[in-house]
């Protein structure tokens, strides 16, 4: 997560109702203050695949760019 996590955390708490926590810190708080492991597992596991997907089409989109231009 970067800097900008922690600084929104930091400055927030989370906002009004949740509305600015970002996945890992809900991750976080899931598991570790609310004692919620399995919940906090399953959410990783979504962040991990979203974040997979994410990457292949990037990596499928750099490379028809590349494609056209050479």
């Amino acid at each position: 997560m970067g800097n900008t996590g922690h600084i929104i955390y930091m400055i927030t708490g989370g906002g009004p109702a949740g509305a600015s926590t970002t996945m890992p810190i809900f991750i976080y708080d899931t598991g570790w203050t609310g004692r919620l492991v399995g919940k906090a597992s399953a959410a990783s596991i979504l962040l991990l695949l979203f974040l997979i997907i994410l990457c292949v089409l990037y990596f499928s989109v750099i490379n028809r760019w590349e494609k056209e231009d050479g």
